[in-house]
């Protein structure tokens, strides 16, 4: 009864993606659909000029645009004249919608996990299955809500923006307002849903904690929660010891979360994926040196700590059996 998929892009090989949904559609005549990418990533055309554009068009001409409900951010900071003149793929450093969370029912899948093949068949990414009829609920709202000021895939093909929403390309300023309202009145509206007493805590043993960062539309609630966050455990460490463990594909922290690690009475032991794990090792051009720039973030955070024993970083890699490299100072 609900399919909800958010996904940086959908590759233009996921035909099979494509025919299941059919199938759902097809087979269940109250079922909508809704799929959140990114405008910039999901309009990129590969070789055969096609792209999760072109891939999703037939569905929404088959059902109709009421029924399979495609939207494509466009991030505001890509425009006038930066619009023309930077080419696709280049152009997608301006900003990204990078929401992975795909719904089903009342099931949730969050992931870095993209949906296309390559993240199906030979790449190591995480996913967190949470049945939850409230999260569900969580993020079929915030995809939404972030459609409602994104461009919509019509039944012709064509991309168009909302009546009364500002194209971001054009009018980027007004449209920073517009979407700010938005997802100011979603956060409140789940807040209000969603909150929880000292009891239900309590009886908890897990905290699913869904958190919104969009700072070029002035949204900052991930870095007020992990700011809140910081302050909590290095207040229980100085107590009673604490540790953390924190996950990402890449090294690329802030000056926030390095200043906050750093000046920390916890432990912190950080996973991240080794060089030879990244997406970029075998590439070509400039890309292929993209690890070694997150080796040189890893090292001077490394050396920043003054060898700290409590703040250890450990890079995963595979190749048939689970490899990973503990590296306790700046030397290793």
């Amino acid at each position: 009864h609900r399919i909800v998929l958010s996904s940086l892009y959908l590759g233009s090989d996921e035909s099979e993606l494509v025919t299941a949904l059919d199938r759902a559609l097809a087979a269940n005549q109250g079922l909508c659909v809704d799929i959140l990418l990114d405008c910039l990533r999901g309009t990129r055309s590969d070789s055969r000029n096609q792209s999760s554009a072109t891939l999703l068009a037939p569905l929404v001409r088959k059902y109709g645009d009421e029924r399979v409900r495609v939207a494509m951010y466009h991030t505001p900071a890509l425009n006038g004249i930066s619009k023309r003149l930077w080419p696709q793929r280049y152009n997608e450093t301006f900003g990204l919608q990078h929401i992975k969370a795909y719904v089903f029912d009342d099931e949730l899948i969050v992931s870095g996990a993209n949906l296309s093949r390559e993240y199906f068949t030979n790449r190591q990414d995480r996913y967190i299955k949470i049945g939850s009829r409230g999260l569900a609920l969580y993020f079929e709202e915030l995809v939404r809500s972030i459609a409602n000021f994104s461009f919509r895939l019509g039944n012709n093909g064509l991309l168009a923006m909302p009546v009364g929403v500002p194209d971001p390309s054009l009018d980027p300023r007004e449209f920073v307002t517009v979407a700010n309202a938005v997802m100011t009145g979603f956060l409140s509206r789940a807040q209000a849903e969603n909150t929880i007493s000292s009891g239900d805590v309590d009886e908890a043993d897990t905290l699913a904690i869904p958190t919104v960062q969009m700072s070029q539309l002035g949204i900052t609630q991930d870095e007020e929660h992990m700011r809140e966050f910081f302050h909590i455990t290095d207040a229980f460490a100085r107590l009673h010891g604490c540790r953390n463990l924190m996950a990402s594909a890449y090294f690329n922290f802030s000056d926030f979360h390095k200043r906050n690690v750093l000046r920390s009475s916890s432990r912190w032991d950080l996973l991240v994926a080794s060089p030879r794990a990244n997406g970029f090792f075998t590439a070509s051009g400039i890309s292929r040196y993209i690890p070694d720039m997150y080796s040189i973030i890893e090292h001077e955070f490394l050396k920043s700590s003054g060898g700290r024993p409590d703040i250890a970083v450990e890079e995963y890699y595979r190749d048939g059996v689970f490899g990973a490299i503990w590296i306790k100072s700046c030397h290793s």
